[in-house]
């Protein structure tokens, strides 16, 4: 038979688990959030050597080149997202179907 001490003990490894992965998964979108914004930075940095007279070939042999923008990254963690289909509101055949009345 199951004891109530049982049961707690079960819920409790179990919450502490989801907590767990909770944390963890915050972490993950924190590490997101600052790669985001350190490509950025790397990049408006690299545009300012370029306006002050390098080239891309001379960064390129000091090894420098222009970091790519992690676009899912970038529409993942922007301001408003609410992470449906970006065509959801515009899109005509998500609208309700209109039904024309005979009079």
């Amino acid at each position: 038979m199951t004891r109530p001490a049982d049961v707690k003990r079960l819920l409790d490894r179990k919450a502490a688990k989801l907590t767990a992965l909770i944390d963890a998964d915050k972490l993950v979108v924190d590490a997101e959030q600052a790669i985001v914004d350190l490509i950025n930075t790397q990049r408006s940095a690299y545009q300012a050597a370029l306006a002050s007279g390098w080239s891309a070939e001379e960064l390129g042999e000091l090894g420098l080149q222009r970091r790519r923008r992690l676009y899912h990254l970038q529409k993942k963690h922007a301001p408003g997202n609410a992470g449906g289909h970006r065509n959801g509101a515009k899109n005509p055949d998500g609208a309700a179907p209109e039904i024309s009345r005979l009079s």
